[in-house]
Formats: C-alpha cells, structure tokens, sequence
C-alpha cells in the first residue's frame, strides 16, 4: 500500500510529497556563516543571530514577513491540524518554518536590512 505523504506538491496520482530540502548558507558581516543539511534549521539559526525580538519587531514592517496573521517569530502559536507544523519553538518564540526556501531567504535579507546588518545568502548545491 502507497503512503500518502502531505505537502505542498501534488504527484499525477494524487499523492502528495515532500520537496526535498535543499541547505543554504547564510554569512553575516561579522564573519558568521551559518548552513545546516536543512534549510529550516538555518532560517532558525539565522534569525536567532540576528535576535528574536529584534526580528519580532521589525518583520511587523514587512509583509513578506506576515504569515496568515502571524509575523515570521510570534508570541503565539498557530493552531496546527496534523500532520502540519507551521511553527518551531525556540527561546519562548514560535518560528514559522514551512516556508519555501526562497521565501525564508528574502525574510533573511529584509530583515537584515531593516537591522542595518549585512548579509550574503549563497545556495548549496
């Protein structure tokens, strides 16, 4: 029996599968470089760098940082129907995660902008 698998993708079947996680690297200009084997690891960590609470505050500004009423790094936890996971927990803030690379990388950027923080995102390949 085929498992169904959900995401964001939809085979010919029907049967929905995970887009492979493709790493990227994230250097800051304090000489930081930040890549993990998955992308949503180095958005956490990237944004752990530039602050939590900073970016909290900032990615109100930015509405490619708003997720369905949420900002990137909220207070609150959106309620989640399984098997999604919409956000991870890290130091008292939820992070959303199930982004598309592309998007996780330009909230990266912009919110390193509004910081005044320098950043270079290179892809993995």
């Amino acid at each position: 029996m085929e498992q169904k698998i959900l995401s964001s993708r939809k085979s010919k079947a029907g049967y929905k599968h995970y887009n492979k996680s493709v790493p990227f690297r994230v250097i800051f200009g304090d000489g930081t470089e930040i890549c993990e084997p998955k992308a949503a690891k180095t958005f956490i960590r990237a944004l752990v760098h530039l602050g939590l609470e900073e970016v909290q505050r900032v990615s109100k500004l930015i509405p490619e940082s708003q997720i369905q009423g949420y900002t990137v790094v909220s207070d609150e936890k959106r309620p989640e129907k399984k098997p999604n996971k919409w956000q991870d927990e890290v130091e008292g803030k939820y992070i959303f995660t199930k982004l598309t690379n592309e998007r996780k990388k330009r909230i990266i950027e912009l919110v390193a902008e509004r910081l005044n923080k320098k950043v270079t995102i290179q892809d993995i390949h």
